[in-house]
């Protein structure tokens, strides 16, 4: 049995790069769309560089651990421009899974940080089981919540809600993976 860990990655991003979070989240609510930041950590010591940035719906961001120096990880953190809205999605998590990132977090603009960190580690079975058990979850919620999302009504918590569900599948399938939340 694997023993679940508690990611010190959301904490280690809380002290080190607070401002660059605090202007990404102000961003995304002044213009209502996804900012996104690169980074390098290393999970020991706790140094944390930011090295890109990202806007928009087409945010992605690429860092190869190489690029990055001896000992250090690469991750991403994005936000969600929705003020509940901070749980990745299962997009998010599969993007950081096929793009072998180290972590992927998430930041609302209620200033809530949710990260996944060690995610290469995750057998590719057991990820696809958990990808799948995710869609089967969320195709099964109740259809007045997707079309409360779809209308706009409550869409925030709606959506939160099937992220929150996601992460939660996410971390019974994958006690590998490290996992941390923290408000900013």
């Amino acid at each position: 049995m694997v023993k679940r860990r508690e990611s010190k990655l959301c904490d280690h991003l809380i002290e080190n790069a607070r401002p660059q979070l605090q202007e990404m989240v102000d961003k995304t609510l002044w213009e209502d769309v996804e900012h996104g930041l690169g980074f390098c950590y290393h999970p020991r010591r706790g140094d944390v560089k930011v090295v890109s940035r990202c806007k928009g719906g087409m945010c992605s961001i690429n860092i190869h651990a190489p690029a990055c120096g001896w000992g250090m990880k690469s991750g991403t953190i994005h936000s969600h421009p929705g003020a509940d809205l901070s749980y990745p999605s299962i997009g998010d998590l599969i993007s950081a899974y096929d793009e072998k990132d180290n972590a992927m977090c998430v930041v609302s603009p209620n200033r809530e940080i949710t990260c996944f960190e060690r995610i290469p580690r995750a057998p590719p079975m057991k990820f696809n089981r958990a990808v799948i058990r995710a869609e089967d979850l969320v195709g099964q919620l109740d259809l007045d919540l997707y079309n409360m999302w779809v209308q706009g009504h409550e869409g925030d918590n709606a959506l939160n809600t099937v992220n929150r569900l996601t992460t939660d599948v996410f971390r019974e399938e994958l006690p590998e993976l490290s996992f941390c939340r923290r408000r900013l």
